[in-house]
């Protein structure tokens, strides 16, 4: 889901108490120094950006982790291609927390 899409279907599986234990949100590049790096400070956009991020942010859940904008995360080429992803200490600690949560989730 991207930031601005319609978050409705997910806050109806967190309100119920059947779901919300089971739901893990990554938001990716939704920090505010993101958010700044990409948009005109006091712009309708940035604003906006900033209060569906902070909304995000608010949802009851398992569990919601935010790590640095992609480009932030990858090697580039001369060209300006990705060559690898680093792995980071947030997005190794994240992958961690993802996988225990997963096993722990009944089948």
């Amino acid at each position: 889901v991207q930031l601005d899409e319609n978050k409705k279907p997910l806050l109806a599986l967190v309100k119920t108490n059947n779901y919300n234990e089971a739901i893990h949100i990554v938001l990716v590049g939704c920090g505010q120094s993101d958010i700044d790096s990409r948009y005109e400070s006091e712009t309708k956009d940035h604003k906006r950006i900033s209060g569906l991020a902070k909304s995000w942010k608010r949802l009851k859940c398992k569990y919601i982790h935010d790590i640095p904008n992609l480009p932030e995360l990858m090697d580039l080429d001369d060209d300006g291609t990705p060559s690898q992803v680093r792995i980071c200490p947030r997005v190794k600690e994240l992958v961690d927390k993802l996988t225990v949560s997963s096993n722990a989730l009944p089948s």
